[in-house]
């Protein structure tokens, strides 16, 4: 077969752990929120899943919760400002930001519109007063460490036990602490230094 074909891509099952996390966040806080991206793939995605909430467009405007996919190109000084002054009192921002392992995301290989690390992305954080309240990684070491391990007993002739080494892996999929920096993507949730 010959012709064009309009290739649909869906996103790797890190960034779709994350962008659901997001939006069930975004739902429960409800109210005004924000999607802050420079890519229209992150602002796709986040979209049609936060249906149903009102989705705040213009800058300036107070929101009770935000999402930003953080770019490492742009004024992020400008950018952090803007998200400080955005957030109300109580609201929370949700920051996707890339770790140690990102280069392993075909997102990562395949788009221009990366995301920033996440170490950077924190020192940001803290420099326009949000403070960072926990650091979820997606597929984290233990995660990727048990999908090897489950090739193991096929090969040992023992296939009976791959699919317990799967469950762990899908249990240990979701990190948190030192795991999150080593995992390929992130999800940091900040509020005002204030709040």
């Amino acid at each position: 077969m010959d012709g064009d074909f309009t290739q649909v891509g869906w996103p790797s099952l890190e960034f779709q752990h994350v962008f659901d996390l997001c939006a069930v966040e975004a739902h429960r806080a409800g109210g005004r929120v924000a999607i802050l991206a420079n890519s229209p793939f992150y602002v796709r995605e986040l979209g049609r899943r936060m249906r149903g909430l009102e989705v705040v467009e213009e800058r300036g405007a107070r929101v009770e919760w935000a999402v930003w996919a953080a770019s490492p190109t742009g004024d992020v000084a400008a950018m952090g400002t803007a998200l400080r002054a955005a957030l109300a009192p109580d609201a929370r921002l949700y920051v996707i930001a890339a770790g140690l392992t990102a280069a392993a995301l075909p997102e990562w290989r395949e788009r221009e519109d990366r995301l920033a690390r996440l170490w950077r992305v924190r020192g940001w954080l803290r420099r326009v007063g949000l403070r960072v309240e926990m650091v979820y990684g997606f597929h984290g070491p233990a995660s990727i460490a048990w999908g090897y391990i489950s090739r193991l007993p096929a090969w040992l002739g023992r296939p009976d036990l791959t699919d317990r080494a799967l469950f762990q892996m899908r249990a240990s999929y979701v990190t948190r602490g030192w795991g999150a920096m080593l995992a390929p993507l992130a999800v940091m949730v900040a509020r005002r230094a204030g709040a």
